[in-house]
């Protein structure tokens, strides 16, 4: 999603995400979305994002299911 930000303009990405992405979505996957879109990003961009003790457990929930679904989905990848 980094390099999405640094290449795409918010129209862009709408007209992307509207075309290809959102029919596509199941609602089991929806709750990654927020990990996904997080990863990569400066640490201080997602602090900033979750000054909020309840919103910080819920992206830390999330950013450990990521990574888990991240270990498994790129296990055989080398290091």
């Amino acid at each position: 999603m980094a390099l999405v930000q640094a290449h795409l303009t918010q129209e862009d990405w709408a007209q992307v995400e509207k075309e290809h992405f959102a029919p596509a979505y199941r609602p089991h996957e929806i709750p990654g979305m927020p990990a996904w879109t997080m990863n990569g990003l400066p640490a201080e961009a997602v602090r900033s994002m979750f000054r909020s003790p309840v919103l910080r457990a819920v992206r830390t929930f999330l950013a450990r299911r990521f990574a888990r679904a991240e270990r498994r989905t790129f296990r055989h990848v080398p290091a």
